[in-house]
Parts: C-alpha cells; structure tokens; sequence
C-alpha cells in the first residue's frame, strides 16, 4: 500500500481534520458490510492525515452522531469551500469494489443536501 498525497486543503486544522474523518467513519459504519478495499483506503486517508490508524475510535465516535451534529458538520465544510472535495471523496471511498446501494446513494444525497450544494455528480445504480 502506497500512501496517498497529502490533502492540504483538509489538513488545515485538526478540528477541521477529525470532523472530515468522523463523517468518513460514519458513512462506511451505515454500510450494512465494508469491503477490505474500503477499510484499506480508509487507513490511507487516515495515515495521509498522519493520524494514524484511528478506525476504531472514529467508528465508535460516528455512532454517536446526531442530524444536528451532522448539519453544523456539512455547514463548517461549505464554510470552508471544501465540501466538494467532501462528496468526492465519500463517493470514491463508498463505491469502491462495488455499485452504491440505496440506502447510500441517499445517505450522500442528504449530505449534499445539507451542505447546500446541488448534486452535481451523477450515481449510476
């Protein structure tokens, strides 16, 4: 496994960089199975943010979000023009060795919503 870049525009801060992580966390813990493919880009993007491996905690952690929690999360994300970047990467990270299901074709549906942004990537089911 070779380590992905540096995401400069996420590692601004280490508040900024636990929420993007968190988010991440939960949208693998709402599959109902993550592949091996999943769990090993998920390790990259932690060691490309020089966390280390934190999956445990931040699946621990993402159980406990909230809507409430999940709308200032998407605000602070469009706040910082970075939310694009967001989707992208949670798309990537979802649809990796498999098609989207419903039930995450949703999930990312609700986060663009929420982030007020239009979706403007087309997910072929």
């Amino acid at each position: 496994i070779q380590n992905m870049n540096d995401n400069n525009a996420i590692k601004q801060d280490e508040f900024l960089v636990r929420k993007y992580l968190k988010l991440h966390a939960a949208l693998l813990r709402a599959q109902k199975k993550k592949t091996k493919n999943q769990s090993r880009l998920f390790l990259l993007i932690l060691n490309s943010m020089r966390v280390g491996d934190i999956r445990g905690l931040l699946f621990d952690q993402a159980r406990d979000i909230t809507k409430k929690s999940l709308v200032e999360i998407a605000k602070f994300f469009y706040k910082k023009e970075i939310s694009d970047r967001l989707l992208i990467d949670a798309i990537i990270l979802m649809r990796i060795d498999r098609e989207i299901d419903d039930d995450t074709v949703l999930l990312i549906g609700e986060l663009s919503y929420l982030i007020n942004k239009k979706a403007s990537i087309t997910i072929e089911l």
